[in-house]
């Protein structure tokens, strides 16, 4: 059965099928995850620039050093502590140091 035309046709369309359909699933996994990364960054972005613009108003203009510091800042959540710290700590050092 295996060497007969009808069964190989049928094996490959099974499996070009197979591959069709994991190709789809793997662009659209790739595709949420993008989505996910793009709308996280977008928040990182948005919570450095807020620190900015308030620090800026409470402590003046941040230096060179403090602005790169800010930039290395990566992690959402200590980007929110820091936000929520903004009007209780009195310098941009005091900010940085919000884990």
């Amino acid at each position: 059965m295996q060497e007969s035309s009808t069964y190989m046709a049928i094996l490959e369309e099974g499996i070009e099928k197979g591959i069709e359909k994991g190709i789809e699933k793997g662009i659209e996994k790739g595709i949420e995850k993008g989505i996910e990364k793009g709308i996280e960054k977008g928040e990182i972005l948005g919570l450095r620039e807020a620190i900015k613009e308030i620090g800026t108003s409470q402590f003046g203009v941040p230096s060179e050093s403090i602005l790169a510091f800010l930039v290395e800042i990566t992690e959402r959540g200590r980007l929110r502590r820091m936000m929520r710290q903004l009007r209780t700590v009195a310098t941009w050092d005091d900010l940085l140091a919000v884990q």
